[in-house]
């Protein structure tokens, strides 16, 4: 495994484990998910500033959720693991993506 792989791989899996961390911390302290889920959406709402780089992430998520679909597709995936790769980077996020970057077959 090349250097930058092996880095990818090590990145991906520290911001998983960041992530699997902080959704434990979050579920361990908070007593109603659905009053919390209401705080953060009327704090996007408050702020424009907030809401511009909210939608900013949610477009970026998207663009990136595409490409990686079809340079899946370009890269022979089956349509099963290419649909089991979009489900994995809707739940998990942008460690799945990093993971996919540093694992994926080279351009024939």
């Amino acid at each position: 495994m090349k250097l930058n792989k092996l880095l990818l791989s090590i990145i991906s899996i520290a911001l998983f484990s960041f992530d699997v961390i902080s959704l434990v911390i979050w579920l361990s302290e908070t007593k109603n998910i659905i009053n919390d889920l209401k705080v953060f959406i009327n704090y996007i709402m408050s702020n424009i500033f907030s809401l511009v780089i909210f939608a900013d992430l949610i477009m970026f998520s998207i663009i990136t959720i595409i490409w990686m679909f079809y340079d899946s597709r370009k890269r022979k995936f089956k349509l099963q693991n290419r649909i089991i790769l979009l489900i994995s980077v809707l739940i998990i996020g942008f460690p799945v993506l990093l993971m996919y970057l540093a694992l994926r077959k080279k351009d024939e």
